[in-house]
């Protein structure tokens, strides 16, 4: 069982939308941005239909913040992979991110260390599993 079982299909799919909106900031989604949107919504247990719903009508998607606090982290180490999946971190992206980081609980100072952990990871050839429980002692 995962997190995203305890979750309502509402904050599912505003987690979706929230990924895909920093995605989309800078007016392009790359072939990097789309194979990290696909893992997030196979991880979140969206249909297609959901996703069709969330990419057609983004704006009919209430932002819905989960109750759990795992679910919260996990959904901002999602918002910070997706902003750095191209190796580019642009103004508008981290600003989106930043801002829904503060929505969710976080410092700003949060996406930072989310930053730098994923990249320092990437490069020791580090699970993302083992990324995140470090994060998670430090965050949560």
């Amino acid at each position: 069982m995962s997190y995203a079982d305890n979750l309502s299909i509402q904050e599912r799919r505003s987690h979706f939308r929230n990924v895909a909106s920093v995605a989309a900031k800078d007016g392009v989604i790359n072939n990097e941005e789309r194979a990290v949107l696909a893992f997030v919504a196979q991880k979140w247990k969206l249909t297609d239909e959901d996703l069709r719903d969330v990419t057609e009508h983004p704006n009919a998607i209430e932002m819905a913040l989960p109750n759990d606090r795992l679910a919260c982290f996990q959904q901002l180490y999602d918002l910070v992979e997706i902003m750095i999946v191209d190796g580019m971190v642009r103004i508008k992206e981290r600003e989106l991110c930043t801002s829904l980081a503060v929505n969710l609980g976080f410092t700003p100072d949060a996406v930072d260390t989310i930053i730098q952990a994923i990249l320092k990871g990437n490069l020791s050839s580090r699970d993302e599993k083992d990324i995140q429980a470090d994060l998670i002692r430090k965050l949560l």
